[in-house]
């Protein structure tokens, strides 16, 4: 009778004993659920949503009350892959679970949560964990509220200017172009004049395209109107006229091929393959996938809302790019410790300024199917104005130049970044980022495979070292390894992977007993389904062979190896940048091993410091 008011046809559920435990899964339609086994403790069973796409297994699990008999608690966590299941995160308050006191003593944890694999979590990709108020229990309740992937609606803005290939097949798209080049001829700076008239170019071919859209449907629909009425009529005497309304209509929509070829980024194909409706198929699904619906916060909590994402977005990238402002002095101070090593030819060659010549050059090697600028702007049309554009061109480049001048450097556009100051002006900066030509900063958080910044979520931020483990685990070929092959997969492979973070980093013990155990699993795994029993511990197989073991790494040990290495090379090298570095900041008048910890250090001369005494004994 409940179940028929709720509006559930099936039902499963497990008593409580006394005021702790029960479970209860309700369902709507009886061919939803397909139950697989169930206890006191856990529900299991297959969803199936009834649309003819996969099943989804959905486990409802609940820890024994009483701490001696957890065990099996924790073996049946232990079935499931690790690496493939990740935290969905919560919404609302972080702690799950309260004691109830009232005073110092109380005490509160995140004990209850939902968990899913990539797969799902793709599938479902508006997924959301609200932190329910509590009113009779100690544990909060969750409400996971979840939305697929392919029936969310994007979010469309305003329209962003972009240049599009296509217009340079119409007409009066040239026109327009050198209209605006040679309208401004105020006495302005070159940076000025490129920004005025990219701005006015952006303005007027706005207007040009809209209008020139609308007309260009209307064409398209009147010639084949007229097409139509021309092959219904049998005579003979039609066909010349056939042919050259044919050819209009395949000018028109070749336009339109090449329009949304562009957008769908599919640069394998070439400009004769017409197949307008796959191009704004991929088109539509890129814009849906470089859509994000859901982030964390540095705290860890999952935020969906459109404009707490900005919000994130922008406190992260405003610190990124608040800078110190350090003086011309502190800059030239910091340079005159360095050594010059670039003398003669090859430092004349690498200062002088760009030419002519390699401008335009360069201009024409470009390919016109690359991602457009910041301002709209992509390599087809610097083409179409290049010859106006050359000389100006020439003059930004000239002061690039002065800039690689007196900084010493060498400036690499592809791999520039301009980061301004946290006083100076968006006029300011638009005005510099529309003029000088440079790629936008992509991602800072990882720097030739080593996160560039360390919080104190250490865990995390390493753990990407055990996916790649797993992933490696995860490989069919590694199912019907013998013995031998696995000893040589750990060893060669497995325990490799982590070998240079460990030579930087040192990593936390929780991580390093993680990659055991995955490795220790991989070892005493028998076939593919089969977990297998562990004979021995993971130090017992660290042992030499002469003793009886493996020799199997001890991961926490080999961190420490490798960074007592870099230790040792503080020392015996010093004449290395990376020891004047150090031995400048952090031990001035003493050795490595006399050095203090001192205050606000690194991570890594955090690192290096905890090894001091493997140091000391290996002297």
């Amino acid at each position: 009778m409940v179940l028929k008011k709720l509006g559930f046809e099936g039902c499963v559920g497990v008593d409580p004993r006394g005021h702790s435990g029960g479970l209860l899964l309700l369902w709507r339609t009886m061919e939803m659920v397909e139950l697989i086994n169930f206890s006191n403790r856990h529900i299991n069973g297959w969803i199936d949503e009834g649309d003819g796409g996969n099943k989804w297994l959905l486990t409802a699990f609940n820890r024994h009350p009483e701490a001696n008999k957890r065990q099996g608690s924790w073996d049946l966590l232990s079935s499931f892959d690790p690496g493939s299941l990740t935290d969905l995160g919560w919404r609302g308050s972080k702690f799950t679970w309260c004691n109830g006191h009232v005073n110092e003593s109380v005490i509160r944890e995140r004990l209850d949560r939902a968990v899913a694999n990539h797969a799902w979590r793709y599938k479902y990709g508006e997924t959301s964990v609200d932190i329910l108020a509590v009113v009779c229990s100690d544990h909060c309740p969750l409400l996971v509220s979840c939305t697929r992937a392919e029936s969310r609606r994007v979010c469309r803005r305003g329209h962003s200017f972009k240049y599009e290939i296509s217009w340079d097949l119409g007409e009066g798209c040239r026109d327009v172009i050198k209209d605006v080049w040679e309208r401004d001829r105020r006495q302005l700076s070159p940076q000025e004049k490129i920004k005025n008239k990219l701005l006015g170019c952006r303005g007027a071919l706005s207007f040009w395209s809209r209008r020139r859209l609308r007309e260009g449907n209307q064409l398209l629909k009147e010639k084949m109107g007229e097409l139509k009425k021309l092959q219904e009529d049998e005579s003979n005497a039609q066909l010349p006229l056939i042919k050259v309304k044919s050819k209009e209509v395949e000018e028109l929509l070749e336009k339109e091929n090449l329009k949304w070829k562009v957008r769908a980024k599919k640069h394998w194909l070439q400009h004769g393959d017409r197949n307008t409706r796959y191009f704004h198929t991929c088109a539509s699904q890129r814009r849906r996938k470089n859509t994000i619906v859901q982030i964390r916060d540095e705290e860890g909590r999952s935020v969906g809302r459109e404009e707490q994402i900005e919000q994130i977005f922008s406190e992260y990238f405003r610190g990124i790019y608040t800078s110190s402002n350090p003086s011309l002095e502190q800059v030239e101070h910091c340079l005159n410790g360095l050594e010059q090593k670039i003398h003669g030819e090859k430092r004349r060659k690498m200062e002088r300024s760009f030419t002519t010549e390699e401008v335009e050059r360069a201009l024409k090697q470009m390919s016109v199917l690359k991602s457009p600028g910041p301002d709209g702007f992509g390599w087809d049309f610097i083409k179409t104005i290049g010859r106006a554009l050359t000389e100006e061109w020439g003059r930004v480049v000239n002061i690039l130049g002065n800039y690689e001048l007196a900084s010493g450097q060498t400036l690499n556009k592809q791999k520039t970044t301009i980061m301004f100051s946290s006083n100076t002006k968006k006029a300011v900066q638009k005005e510099v980022v529309n003029g000088i030509d440079v790629n936008g900063c992509n991602n800072y958080e990882s720097y030739l495979g080593l996160p560039a910044m360390v919080g104190r979520a250490k865990y995390k931020t390493f753990q990407g070292i055990k996916e790649r483990i797993w992933q490696k685990i995860q490989n069919w070929k590694n199912i019907f390894l013998s013995k031998a092959g696995k000893e040589i997969m750990i060893k060669a492979v497995l325990q490799a992977v982590p070998t240079y973070s460990m030579s930087v980093f040192r990593l936390p013990k929780k991580l390093c007993n993680d990659l055991e155990a995955i490795m220790a699993r991989f070892w005493w795994k028998q076939g593919k389904n089969k977990s297998g029993i562990h004979w021995k511990r993971w130090e017992f197989l660290g042992e030499s062979k002469a003793v009886g073991g493996l020799g199997f790494r001890d991961m926490e040990n080999f961190n420490k190896a490798m960074l007592a290495k870099q230790g040792w090379r503080l020392m015996k090298m010093e004449d290395s940048l990376v020891a004047k570095i150090n031995k400048e900041k952090y031990f001035k008048n003493e050795t490595f091993t006399e050095a203090k910890l001192g205050m606000m250090p690194s991570f890594i001369w955090r690192s290096l410091w905890s090894v001091q005494e493997v140091v000391k004994n290996g002297e």
